[in-house]
């Protein structure tokens, strides 16, 4: 039998002291905040719109949103949909929450009426914090199909159920609800192979974990630059866990922006960025204009494999040396990575994290070295299942071992090669798109019989592929569609990403 069992490392973890953390009670992530409060209270969390928040200030604000939550009876495993982009107030929801061990729901703010219905519907939300804008994909057209005085906005002041106002006259709530290693403190939707996503359940260890194990490679005078969507797990682990886990701030990005980017680069001296291979490829044109180094220690690909061509021509042209790994939201999500200790092998995914074993399997049997297999993998990060799932949880998870649907090998210094997938799935920009999901939406269109997606590779001029998606559209007898139309249906009905970028209606 071959498998691959991550190697083992030192680490050097946060061990700070404070009332809390004295206790007894176990809270891995939300006592991080504590801890960085009672040694650096003063100090920058992150830095959003220019303006800085200190450990202290977060943790006041988020205590006092704690102290609604129990007052509004929000409890131990409650979930709580946070339908936010990179904004503070998701980092102080997610923190509440976490005090009071409830289950933080993470949605794209991208998201729209279809799809979020669905969430809604599954996973019976006690509250969803949200914006004024996103509050319309909570109607259709009888009104809200969920109950209004159970949406918080942070953006809105013309109606009491205003996180501010909320928070204005709290008192802070100061103790913390206990939490296991394998408790469920978040949920993602996705793998939606059969048309609807399910709620992957992200446990405290596992992303604890993540997080710790990314933290060891940072520096003391370190700035993280958080441009991934926290709604991700990538980011979430990445941009918002690890620099929390290592006192480090962090540049909180909203809407992308050229000189957002060139500026925070250059002028606050940026050092460690996780991403997807498209941000990559624009930080190339970016660089290129300013004809400046940037000072970029550690940088993180991820989400979908980055072209060698790119990663050479970033370490000859700007000495960043991109380091690619591999992981889903089952995993928590990392699974292996080209980290600092060892030799960054351009093109792989790096060798298996310390907390993983990994096998590539074919038709149930396990390959041998520099053999193509299904990815299977077993380790504390992952996922307690899919919520309310339990015979696709099994299906998935088997005696353990979770089935990717990727495929790959491992060679034999250890390290993997992505190579194909088994399961029904498109990457658009390192976000996931399921086919079945697109035609289930899609079909709600009253002029609609019937739709086939199909994907399409496209060659691009840096020698990186993207996915592009094409929709045949067969229409009802006696309807009559015009493509215009169709395109408007979509972008109020499922979220952008997933619109098709091609249309052929008949």
């Amino acid at each position: 039998m071959l498998w691959f069992r991550g190697y083992c490392v030192n680490t050097v973890g946060i061990d700070k002291t404070s009332r809390k953390m004295n206790s007894s009670k176990k809270n891995d992530i939300y006592t991080l905040l504590i801890a960085a409060a009672d040694t650096k209270g003063n100090d920058p969390f992150f830095i959003y719109n220019r303006q800085p928040v200190s450990y202290r200030e977060a943790l006041s604000h988020s205590q006092k949103f704690a102290n609604y939550l129990r007052n509004i009876k929000i409890k131990k495993q409650d979930r709580v949909i946070i339908y936010l982009a990179n904004v503070p107030e998701f980092i102080y929801t997610y923190l509440s929450l976490l005090q009071l061990g409830a289950i933080s729901i993470l949605i794209n703010p991208a998201t729209k009426r279809y799809e979020i219905r669905h969430i809604i519907e599954d996973s019976q939300p006690k509250l969803i914090i949200t914006d004024y804008k996103n509050i319309q994909n909570i109607k259709n057209d009888d009104g809200f199909f969920y109950e209004p005085n159970k949406i918080i906005l942070i953006d809105d002041d013309s109606t009491g159920n205003h996180f501010w106002k909320i928070i204005e006259n709290e008192k802070p709530y100061d103790d913390f609800e206990d939490i296991n290693d394998d408790d469920a403190i978040t949920i993602i939707y996705t793998s939606a192979q059969e048309g609807f996503p399910l709620g992957a359940m992200l446990t405290n260890m596992g992303i604890y974990e993540t997080s710790k194990e990314i933290s060891k490679f940072s520096q003391e005078d370190d700035k993280f630059l958080t441009i991934l969507p926290l709604f991700h797990s990538f980011g979430l682990t990445s941009s918002f866990i690890t620099p929390l886990y290592s006192q480090l701030p962090f540049y909180l990005v909203n809407r992308i922006s050229r000189q957002e980017i060139v500026d925070l680069v250059y002028n606050e001296n940026i050092s460690i960025f996780a991403g997807v291979p498209f941000m990559f490829f624009a930080m190339d044109m970016l660089f290129a204009y300013e004809k400046k180094i940037p000072k970029i220690r550690l940088a993180i690909s991820g989400g979908e494999s980055i072209s060698i061509n790119l990663q050479k021509k970033m370490k000859e042209k700007y000495d960043i040396n991109i380091r690619q790994g591999y992981g889903l939201t089952e995993a928590s999500p990392i699974v292996t990575w080209n980290n600092t200790d060892i030799e960054n092998k351009f093109g792989t995914v790096g060798t298996a994290m310390m907390w993983n074993e990994v096998r590539f399997s074919n038709n149930g049997k396990d390959c041998t070295i520099n053999d193509k297999g299904e990815i299977l993998v077993k380790g504390i990060n992952i996922i307690a299942g899919y919520y309310g799932q339990k015979n696709i949880t099994a299906q998935i998870i088997q005696n353990g071992w979770l089935h990717t649907g990727d495929i790959g090998f491992i060679d034999s210094d250890g390290y993997v090669t992505i190579t194909d997938r088994k399961k029904d799935m498109i990457i658009k920009k390192g976000l996931n798109v399921y086919p079945k999901e697109i035609k289930r939406i899609l079909c709600n269109h009253p002029f609609v019989n019937d739709i086939h997606i199909n994907s399409k590779i496209i060659r691009n001029e840096d020698l990186t592929t993207t996915e592009s998606i094409e929709a045949i559209v067969y229409t009802k007898s006696g309807m009559k569609l015009d493509e215009k139309s169709f395109l408007d249906w979509c972008n109020i009905n499922i979220s952008k990403y997933k619109i098709p970028d091609s249309i052929i209606i008949k």
